[in-house]
């Protein structure tokens, strides 16, 4: 994918962001904070094969 069709992209991401949240970037920052959030979390997953025989257990769902 070229960089220039990569930012036109980007760009119609963010207005069809934008025109969902009726204009209001606040929200939109905190939706992808949450999204940052939750995916730096999915690499744990691989590791909690060691808890998981000790009892506890993981949540896959996503808390909005």
């Amino acid at each position: 994918m070229s960089e220039r069709f990569a930012a036109a992209l980007a760009d119609r991401e963010a207005e069809a962001a934008r025109e969902f949240r009726n204009d209001s970037e606040k929200p939109i920052v905190a939706t992808l904070l949450r999204d940052i959030k939750h995916l730096t979390l999915q690499p744990a997953v691989s590791g909690a094969s060691d808890g998981i025989e000790q009892g506890w257990s993981l949540k896959f769902d996503r808390e909005a």
